[in-house]
């Protein structure tokens, strides 16, 4: 089994429930399964624990030692072993939308949030933390919109907190939300890992986290219209994006992001006419933006 679990981030619109974060503080809990068998998850909140045949994971329990009220959320990296498949190294995983385990493709796949359609400035909370080996633990946030077109969400705006730095007390966070659109969302997600798994995973390592908070409202803005000075083609792309520039402002910058928001390539230009390789880029959506220090363009690129 990997060491490090792939995590593929979904949203997509569910009905039901719907507020700023529900359960915010852990308080409520709910068992599955009977007997030796059984584990609790968090009202309103989907976990990596889970218990089948072949393998029994439960890295996310409730703890004692809360900041607010009685409960607090614990999750914790632990070594795994699937019958067939060998061992590895997991991170706790703690979200609002669903945690779905591939024990035989050896990936986490998380998909869904809850119903919101506010545009939020600043997810807040507390934390303790405790790393093993280097471990960094990922708090994020992420609204989205579902694209009728593409039928995958879109990722309208997101925030992500990470440290590798050790929280022996309750600890404050406060991340301010930051927006690629003016849409408003249809559909909010948090996400928590003990350990953030493209980076690395340790047995042992530990996050407490409690009294989670999305506080205060940004105003849309009219999408971007069309930027006379790029061109980006062809959209969804294979291998290589066309960007094309004018003759005045030809020196740019150009950086790609993923739907956390994360960079993932970045390159320069000298010229009016330029391509880019995305061969090596995962298969998704992704933001290009340029910037030629005059202006900036944003826009939404496929790689298939």
């Amino acid at each position: 089994m990997k060491k490090i679990f792939t995590l593929i981030l979904l949203a997509i619109a569910i009905t039901g429930f719907s507020q700023n974060i529900p359960n915010n503080s852990f308080e409520t809990w709910v068992t599955t399964g009977t007997g030796s068998n059984s584990y609790e998850e968090p009202t309103f909140w989907s976990t990596s624990d889970t218990n089948i045949v072949i393998v029994t994971i439960n890295n996310v329990t409730k703890s004692t030692t809360a900041q607010d009220g009685s409960f607090a959320a614990q999750l914790q990296s632990t070594e795994i072993s699937a019958a067939g498949f060998g061992q590895g190294t997991a991170p706790a995983v703690l979200t609002l939308g669903q945690f779905h385990l591939d024990v035989v493709a050896q990936t986490g796949t998380i998909t869904g949030g809850v119903p919101d359609a506010t545009r939020y400035q600043t997810l807040k909370g507390y934390y303790q933390f405790a790393p093993v080996g280097g471990d960094s633990c990922f708090i994020g946030v992420g609204l989205f919109k579902h694209n009728a077109i593409t039928n995958i969400p879109d990722t309208i705006g997101f925030a992500i907190f990470k440290t590798g730095t050790a929280a022996s007390t309750w600890t404050a966070f406060s991340i301010d939300l930051e927006y690629r659109t003016g849409e408003t969302p249809d559909t909010m997600n948090v996400i928590i890992m003990s350990s953030d798994g493209r980076d690395s995973v340790h047995a042992g390592t530990t996050l407490l986290i409690d009294n989670l908070s999305l506080e205060g409202v940004v105003s849309g803005i009219a999408n971007q219209p069309a930027n006379s000075n790029f061109q980006v083609y062809p959209n969804p792309a294979n291998e290589e994006l066309n960007i094309q520039l004018n003759s005045e402002n030809n020196k740019a910058t150009i950086s790609i992001y993923n739907t956390l928001g994360e960079l993932v390539m970045t390159s320069k230009t000298n010229s009016i006419n330029n391509k880019l390789s995305i061969r090596n880029l995962p298969s998704g959506i992704y933001i290009i933006d340029v910037n030629n220090g005059v202006s900036k363009h944003q826009q939404k690129i496929v790689k298939n």
